[in-house]
């Protein structure tokens, strides 16, 4: 296949046959947040053939042979450049089941949410679906996912446990920490 018809297809494949039993497509997603409470987020590529320069965390489907971390760890790998054992630690936030209807097309999803912290000044390789990395305040990422079309995260309320969960063990906890030392100073 020619390198430009390979590049259209990228993000392509289609999604039906990784329902499972229930019907639902199992798929991972990863906060990966730096030491100041930033969000790592990629604009998709503009030559994908779905959800082009969409703002999205790193995530994907889970193969049927996979685990939920094992497919989280293959995405950050293959999106992101980073090496598996830097993301064989990264925390579970909860799961959800939502419905979404991208282009028309009627999708539920089961899908498993992780973070992690990660440097700030940790240098990335992303592949060919991501068109650029950016770090973006957690709030301001919570905004675009609930008010804007922005990002190809479907938002459902159901989010909204695991939003403060990633709040309280990884936002709150670092402005925390760095109060703390400068009233030590």
């Amino acid at each position: 296949m020619s390198n430009i018809r390979q590049e259209y297809r990228i993000g392509a494949e289609d999604k039906e046959e990784r329902k499972d039993k229930n019907g639902e497509v199992r798929a991972v997603t990863c906060f990966f947040i730096n030491e100041n409470g930033q969000v790592l987020v990629q604009k998709r590529n503009k030559n994908l053939q779905r959800d082009p320069g969409k703002i999205d965390l790193c995530s994907g489907h889970i193969k049927e042979y996979q685990t939920p971390l094992q497919a989280m760890m293959q995405e950050a790998e293959e999106e992101y450049g980073l090496p598996r054992e830097e993301t064989v630690n990264a925390r579970q936030m909860g799961e959800v089941v939502v419905n979404y209807k991208p282009e028309g097309r009627d999708i539920t999803y089961h899908a498993f949410v992780y973070a992690q912290k990660i440097d700030k000044n940790r240098k990335f390789s992303p592949n060919e679906e991501v068109g650029s990395l950016q770090w973006i305040e957690f709030e301001d990422l919570i905004y675009l996912i609930k008010e804007t079309k922005e990002t190809r995260f479907p938002y459902a309320s159901e989010y909204e446990s695991i939003f403060q969960k990633i709040r309280e063990q990884y936002i709150q906890k670092e402005f925390t920490q760095k109060d703390r030392e400068m009233k030590e100073r």
